[in-house]
This record gives structure tokens, C-alpha cells and sequence, in this order.
């Protein structure tokens, strides 16, 4: 068993999560996630608003998932260099039953909240979400879609005023 080191933190899920100084934005966050050996599944979980990206750096891990639409989970191994794409509101768990731990990348779109608000535990399994699940799911990347596009925007304009201030000085000269 994983047990978190200084700076580290647990998810809700109960996988170590290791941030990576200066790999976080305003559009994405990137941080190692540390999934120990263990008896049993991590537990079933969803994000509401983002999409992760699990990229295997070393060992091995099994990523279970079940899109909304899906009529079952699916089950995916995973080795060093593989990576799998879980959008919102699918179910995701993960099984580590090899001899070490596996360490993965997890880079989120938009960035993982500090606060966990995005990720709930589930109970029942890769079931299909419930009516209010989905409808959380929908306002949550309503949300997203506003924020991401008012981060991109603000970039957008910072760039045209540079762009605008550089003929200027060209037209100085």
C-alpha cells in the first residue's frame, strides 16, 4: 500500500495524487496518480465536467469505464506508454493486481478542482447515472464550456493587443 507522501494528496477514489509543480493552467492540470496493488477495484467514480486522460508511465492497471450511452463497462489493460480518454459522465474505477504500483498521468480538461467538486463515488457499480447525475453532468459542462471559452477569449485578446502593439512600434522605426 501507497502511503502519501508530503505534498501528495489522496483522491476520493483513494488513489495517491502527486501534483507536478508548474504542469497546471487555467484550461488543464496534469498530476501523477499513484495506484498501489491491492485485493479489489479502486472505487467507481465519475467526473461530472471534465475529461481525463490516463497515461501509463510504469506498471500495469486495468481502467474499467462506462460512457453514458454504453450498455456496459468496458475493460481496458493498460502498460507504460498507453493511455485511455474518459469523457464527463462516465463511470472509471481502476484494478492494479500486479506486484507493484503503476504510476499514471492523469491531465484533465478543464483543470481538476482542488475542492474534489467534479468527482463523486459511486455506489452500485458502473450502473447508468441517475436522472439528477445526468442533469448535474449537463450544467457542469455548460459551466465548463463558459469558463474554457472566457480563458481562451482573454488569450485571444492578449494576443491581438500584443500583435497590435508590435506594428505599432514596427511603424515607429
Amino acid at each position: 500500500m501507497t502511503v502519501p507522501g508530503s505534498g501528495e494528496i489522496v483522491a476520493p477514489d483513494g488513489i495517491v495524487i502527486r501534483p507536478i509543480v508548474g504542469a497546471a493552467s487555467a484550461l488543464t492540470s496534469v498530476v501523477v496518480g499513484v495506484i498501489a496493488p491491492r485485493d479489489t477495484d479502486y472505487p467507481v467514480h465519475l467526473h461530472y465536467g471534465l475529461e481525463q486522460v490516463t497515461y501509463v508511465l510504469s506498471g500495469r492497471v486495468t481502467a474499467l469505464q462506462r460512457g453514458p450511452t454504453d450498455a456496459h463497462h468496458v475493460e481496458v489493460e493498460l502498460g507504460p506508454g498507453e493511455a485511455i480518454t474518459t469523457p464527463p459522465a462516465s463511470t472509471l474505477s481502476f484494478r492494479n493486481s500486479g506486484l507493484e504500483d503503476a504510476e499514471v498521468l492523469f491531465i484533465c480538461v478543464p483543470a481538476y478542482p482542488p475542492s474534489n467538486a467534479d468527482t463523486e463515488v459511486l455506489s452500485g457499480g458502473h450502473r447508468p447515472l441517475t436522472v439528477q447525475e445526468l442533469r448535474r453532468s449537463a450544467d457542469r459542462l455548460r459551466r465548463a464550456h463558459e469558463y474554457l471559452g472566457a480563458q481562451i477569449e482573454a488569450r485571444v485578446s492578449a494576443m491581438r493587443w500584443l500583435a497590435h502593439a508590435d506594428e505599432s512600434d514596427e511603424h515607429r522605426a
